[in-house]
């Protein structure tokens, strides 16, 4: 995007106006130029500054000079480091499992744990960190997902086992296969791959006591 409607789509998000006030003009340059005008970034950064001080946008802006431009990871998950608790598990739950699935559903789930769904998607929503869509459909940039899933790995790179979450199937049959995992792991997405996976496993498993009952 130019520079013009790089500044506009900030200021929408920011001010919810076309641009800047007077105050804010200059600050709004600059996060656009620190930026690289990449639009998803200045919908996030926007949502994340609506309603700031100038001092605060100072703050933000420093924290963006920090990470290279080509990390656009790091810029996003600035706002993801403000949620709360909660608003950052169901965050992390959309990236993981919940894309295309009905945000009635999830709450049930998210209600029971007291991460206050109804409040905490009206927070994200209101960042620019997810969409609901008209059939209730919770909707999620690609890189926002990436950015979510990223933030699981990092809680172990090397023994999956030991995330709070897992997606991949791969992964999934390792735990299996391995009988491994904690409490923190065993939320995992069940797409067709992992479920053959998990039912190949139960299949295996009811074989194996099977064959010891008979040898009783």
């Amino acid at each position: 995007m130019d520079g013009d409607q790089s500044l506009i789509l900030l200021s929408r998000h920011a001010f919810r106006r076309n641009s800047p006030p007077s105050e804010f003009k200059d600050l709004a340059h600059e996060v656009v130029s620190t930026t690289g005008g990449l639009p998803l970034s200045l919908e996030v950064l926007g949502s994340l500054l609506c309603g700031k001080r100038p001092t605060q946008w100072r703050g933000t802006i420093k924290k963006l000079k920090k990470v290279p431009n080509r990390k656009v990871l790091e810029k996003l998950r600035i706002s993801y480091d403000v949620l709360e608790n909660g608003q950052k598990e169901i965050f992390l739950d959309i990236a993981c499992f919940f894309i295309g699935t009905d945000e009635r559903i999830a709450s049930y789930m998210w209600d029971a744990c007291e991460f206050f769904p109804e409040e905490a998607i009206e927070v994200l929503r209101f960042m620019s960190l997810i969409k609901v869509g008209v059939n209730h459909e919770l909707i999620m940039h690609d890189q926002l997902r990436d950015l979510g899933r990223e933030i699981v790995r990092e809680e172990n790179q090397q023994e999956p086992w030991y995330r709070s979450r897992l997606w991949e199937s791969k992964e999934i049959q390792k735990v299996l296969e391995g009988n491994k995992g904690t409490k923190r792991s065993w939320p995992f997405i069940l797409t067709k791959a992992a479920l053959k996976t998990l039912a190949r496993h139960l299949n295996m498993l009811a074989i194996s006591l099977q064959a010891n009952n008979s040898r009783i």
